[in-house]
């Protein structure tokens, strides 16, 4: 699967969803994925489990049209606007991309509800989390997620940087 090409990937987990992105790194269990959003802007690096993904696409008009806006975005030096390409470094080790005490989403294979939160532990088949709560933005309970249970992960992305960003301040 690894072509270093814009792709279109279909996951399955409570409900089917749709990314477009690179494939950068691939083992038996999961991709790592570099997603772009749909103004052709880097959003996340992800790392996503194999056993979810329903389908792949490499040519569409949709991909011609991201490419294109991926384009743009690199002409106006908007494609990276937050750094984190800079701050993602790309490892086959599942602690090395984990990393501790940093804010991660997880999106779970039985739940529409995100996990956000930051990284207490990581073991072989077990990563802990301080989850976030939205309500009092501040961070509860850790929880005991089972990697086998996960669709996938937001290991660094826009979202998460502008909230610790936000929690920091």
């Amino acid at each position: 699967m690894i072509k270093k090409e814009l792709v279109e990937i279909y996951t399955n987990g409570l409900e089917e969803t749709f990314s477009v992105g690179y494939v950068l790194e691939e083992n038996e269990n999961f991709i790592i994925f570099k997603s772009i959003d749909e103004k052709g802007v880097l959003d996340s690096y992800q790392l996503r489990n194999k056993e979810y993904i329903v389908e792949t696409c490499n040519q569409s008009k949709y991909l011609e049209l991201i490419d294109n806006y991926i384009l743009q975005s690199k002409e106006h030096g908007m494609f990276n606007p937050f750094n984190i390409e800079n701050t993602f470094h790309l490892s086959s080790d599942l602690q090395d991309l984990i990393t501790l005490n940093s804010m991660i989403t997880i999106v779970m294979q039985d739940s529409i509800e995100l996990i956000i939160g930051r990284v207490t532990e990581v073991q072989e088949n077990i990563i802990k989390v301080k989850v976030l709560d939205f309500n009092s933005l501040e961070f509860t309970d850790v929880d005991q997620i089972y990697i086998s249970d996960i669709v996938a992960i937001d290991l660094v992305s826009v979202e998460n940087k502008l909230l610790e960003n936000y929690l920091n301040a």
